[in-house]
């Protein structure tokens, strides 16, 4: 859908601007396409990140992501954010976990599922 036709788990065509909206009952949360380097970023790293990964590969499918799954995410999302406060040129990315972090802990801590959509 929003990748590039010649190519797979790359970068968004610059053309494209798309975001991946997140919803908890009121509340709502996205990652923007300038946001989706924090995937990049670990895609070779399957087995240390494996709901970051699963969840960029479901992507463009409008996931569910269930409150056992938001509680994973959480701790691999302050994993990914210890690997890239050590990097000036990832660095940014750091405000989108951050920005995360507490709207998958409150999926987690209600017992409630994540509702996805992509764009």
């Amino acid at each position: 859908m929003g990748l590039c036709p010649s190519t797979a788990r790359v970068p968004i065509c610059p053309d494209l601007k798309m975001s991946f909206d997140l919803y908890l009952d009121n509340r709502h949360e996205q990652i923007a396409a300038h946001e989706e380097g924090i995937f990049y970023l670990i895609a070779d790293e399957r087995r240390n990140f494996p709901e970051i990964n699963a969840l960029w590969d479901n992507f463009y499918r409008s996931p569910k992501i269930s409150a056992e799954q938001a509680h994973d995410l959480v701790h691999e999302l302050i994993e990914l954010s210890e690997i890239i406060s050590q990097s000036e040129e990832h660095r940014y990315l750091t405000s989108v976990i951050y920005r995360l972090l507490p709207f998958f802990n409150a999926a987690h801590r209600s017992g409630q599922s994540i509702r996805c959509v992509s764009d």
